[in-house]
């Protein structure tokens, strides 16, 4: 048991034995007096807290016992040595409480002072200070929420132990495995996999875990990255990826260098109460950077632990089919994420199915390892002969498809848009929210409702398709109704909202405009344009919306990637103008949301996958033959 001095460990590491039916130990009692014959204090006193951790270390080395629940000391896991040690002992439960919190318990201890705590230095600013090290050091954390007693504490710590130790692997949708085949799959054998042997997909054959609400307000004041962390490690057993390493790759993933927002997927207010979490400020402008910044490098951990040598005659061919999205987003995290290894990309996207954009993203990709094919045919098309391929005997030994265990990924940006909106002020934590998602390939409603499981207060879950309704309302003329009142093309009430949008400037131009010239134009800063997919959310959010409920719409792409067709959509169409010029005619009609700057550098790349083949089998597969000897 493992925390800040004040943290509880003591009371609630018994509490644990008890329910558990094992002895408890606490370091300090049982382990380092009777070591060093004199109390704690007396040792502090004899070497000074510059030298105390070390002792402290040295004396923890010596420690051994069995079918124990121990309570280490505060500073236990500043000493690296020891606690690599520690850790190789058993299971080490990290109790995570709020530092206030912990200054207040202190406080009521009447504890002014710990180890390493220097003069001038706050009990707050020492306790942040430590925070580093339980951070690294620990298998399995416990979100402990403001206020929470002990023995809710102590409750936790039993269900996460049992669950760890008997947790469950991962089933295909299509059968029901025995108990070897459920302990034997692991999440990484999930990632190398994609799909299941019978053409099924690998879900959870665990209990699907929750988060009270007082959990879920302990992660409302943190980054996105720390927020992911704590969700991915209620799915991911530290057996199979440990915490200290999915920090790492979270905290890569979600960096500066590949994200345009500090937030990685802000939540803008749109309009009433209805939200946008913007999910395309990553490299490629899609949603589906949130997983495939992470993904390869799960899937190269997921390689190191096959204890394969993929530097030698082992190769892997990562196979996709995308209907625009997903293919650039793969290519991207790939070049970014696997290093040198052998590991070949080969994309199929349906030739006249997806926007220019999106195929200059994909084709201008330059790479040895990378292969980008059109398919004269539909998404369908392209995905049905990815999962033929798969269970094909021959090719299957070498394939990898790029699903399953990004699923959780996108399960981090649910969980945060709701917390985003808490943190806003919109709603008081554990207040309903509707979520409306475009529905793409299922995946991100089914990442929703994987959220509200979880316990995330989402109450409607809406699925938006794609059937499209164009309103230009300059063209329209007054119609009479039998309600004279509503008979109204322009409400002085409009004035209002543009001022609540606006400044005082931007209504008199718009005012004096309209009395001049019977028309006016919103400055672009007032605006803000949507890709067709968050457009088809957007109208049916405004269908299906409870009233003074808010509504969350994820916002998949940015608008760039469709410039032709949104143009077309607001009558504007350019033509076969260069898209360059489609950018910044899109850019001076509105500037919400920003310009995509990524989108603008692959314009200037030349095209490098030329192929494109009809959407024949065997035509198809002796292109992945071919490219895999070249890899």
């Amino acid at each position: 048991m493992m925390g800040s001095p004040g943290s509880g460990k003591t009371t609630v590491g018994r509490l644990v034995g008890q329910k558990l039916g094992l002895r408890t130990l606490d370091i300090d009692d049982d382990h380092l007096e009777p070591y060093w014959k004199m109390t704690v204090a007396e040792k502090l006193a004899e070497v000074g807290s510059d030298r105390f951790i070390e002792e402290e270390g040295k004396a923890l080395l010596e420690f051994n016992a069995q079918n124990s629940v121990v309570s280490l000391t505060g500073s236990n896991p500043m000493h690296e040595e020891s606690m690599s040690y520690v850790s190789k002992s058993g299971m080490v439960v990290f109790l995570d409480v709020e530092n206030e919190d912990i200054v207040q318990r202190l406080e009521r201890m009447k504890v002014n002072r710990i180890v390493g705590q220097g003069p001038g230095v706050t009990m707050s600013d020492i306790l942040q200070y430590r925070q580093q090290f339980y951070e690294k050091s620990y298998d399995v954390r416990i979100i402990v929420e403001k206020n929470e007693t002990q023995e809710s504490i102590s409750n936790k710590v039993v269900e996460v132990v049992k669950r760890t130790k008997n947790h469950k692997g991962y089933v295909s949708t299509r059968r029901i495995p025995n108990e070897e085949e459920l302990k034997s799959m692991t999440f990484f054998d999930v990632v190398l996999k994609g799909l299941a042997q019978d053409g099924g997909l690998f879900i959870p054959a665990f209990k699907i875990p929750r988060f009270s609400l007082g959990e879920l307000d302990r992660l409302v004041s943190m980054d996105y990255s720390d927020r992911a962390l704590r969700v991915l490690e209620k799915w991911i057993s530290p057996y199979d990826c440990h915490p200290s390493k999915l920090k790492e790759f979270i905290f890569k993933a979600y960096s500066n260098e590949s994200f345009g927002s500090s937030l990685v997927f802000p939540v803008r207010h749109l309009e009433g109460n209805q939200y946008l979490c913007e999910l395309f400020h990553g490299p490629t402008a899609s949603f589906k950077d949130g997983a495939m910044q992470l993904m390869p490098q799960f899937f190269m951990e997921a390689i190191k632990s096959s204890e394969r040598d993929i530097g030698n005659a082992c190769k892997y061919l990562i196979l996709v089919a995308t209907s625009g999205d997903t293919g650039g987003a793969v290519l991207d995290g790939f070049s970014r994420h696997s290093g040198n290894s052998k590991i070949g990309v080969m994309v199929l996207y349906p030739e006249e199915g997806i926007s220019e954009v999106q195929k200059k993203q994909m084709t201008s990709m330059a790479g040895d390892n990378i292969h980008v094919v059109g398919i004269r045919g539909d998404f369908d098309v392209c995905q049905s002969l990815v999962k033929r391929a798969f269970t094909d005997n021959i090719l299957s030994m070498l394939l990898i498809q790029s699903t399953g265990a990004d699923l959780f990924l996108r399960l981090c940006s649910t969980v945060s848009a709701y917390l985003e909106l808490v943190r806003m002020g919109v709603v008081e934590m554990g207040s309903d929210v509707d979520l409306c998602v475009p529905t793409g390939n299922f995946g991100n409603i089914l990442a929703a409702f994987y959220a509200k499981e979880m316990g995330v207060p989402f109450n409607q879950l809406i699925c938006a398709s794609n059937k499209l309704v164009h309103y230009d309302l300059r063209k329209r003329s007054l119609i009479q109704s039998f309600s004279p009142a509503m008979d109204i093309l322009v409400s002085s009430n409009l004035e209002r909202y543009i001022y609540h949008k606006s400044d005082s400037e931007t209504v008199r131009h718009c005012f004096d405009s309209l009395i001049e010239n019977r028309f006016f134009k919103l400055p672009k800063e007032v605006g803000y344009l949507l890709d067709p997919h968050t457009a088809v959310g957007k109208v049916v959010a405004d269908k299906c919306q409870t009233k003074n409920r808010p509504v969350i719409i994820a916002s998949t792409a940015h608008y760039e990637k469709f410039a032709p067709e949104v143009l077309r959509i607001l009558g504007n169409d350019m033509g076969n103008a260069p898209v360059s010029d489609m950018f910044d005619k899109l850019s001076n009609i509105c500037s919400k949301p920003a310009k995509h700057n990524n989108l603008r550098d692959v314009l200037s790349r030349p095209k490098v996958h030329q192929k494109v083949l009809e959407g024949d089998y065997k035509k198809v597969t002796g292109d992945i033959e071919n490219f895999a000897k070249r890899i």
